[in-house]
């Protein structure tokens, strides 16, 4: 199923982070920015993919250095507001994410934003 997230895996990470930014001022829904940020990190750091056990596809960013840049900025823009997206789904994502910002080295606020997401997620489920 091709959608307009698809496309956005052709943007590079800086206009990623401007169209986030975007996003966000034009008060566009939660789910809307946290699907395009959920689709875009899968695309593009390799070890979600592994986790997920997919098959990878090509991937634009190689250093560790970038995958960490994404990851970050992904987690720094994941709303902490409860979404309607699956939260089983969310929540594994969540958990995948929270391992990669252990294996990369990620900033510490970036694994407490995790962590903070995580909880909102396990306490919708209950």
């Amino acid at each position: 199923m091709d959608s307009w997230f698809d496309d956005m895996g052709l943007l590079s990470l800086p206009f990623i982070k401007r169209l986030i930014f975007a996003m966000k001022s034009s008060n566009l829904s939660p789910e809307i920015i946290e699907t395009c940020l959920i689709s875009y990190a899968k695309k593009y750091i390799p070890e979600i993919s592994r986790m997920q056990r997919k098959p990878s596809s090509s991937y634009n960013v190689t250093s560790e250095n970038e995958q960490r840049e994404l990851l970050e900025t992904v987690i720094a823009n994941l709303p902490l507001e409860k979404s309607s997206i699956s939260s089983s789904t969310t929540t594994q994502f969540l958990c995948i994410l929270l391992r990669i910002a252990n294996i990369l080295n990620a900033l510490e606020a970036c694994r407490t934003t995790l962590e903070r997401k995580l909880d909102c997620n396990w306490r919708k489920q209950l």
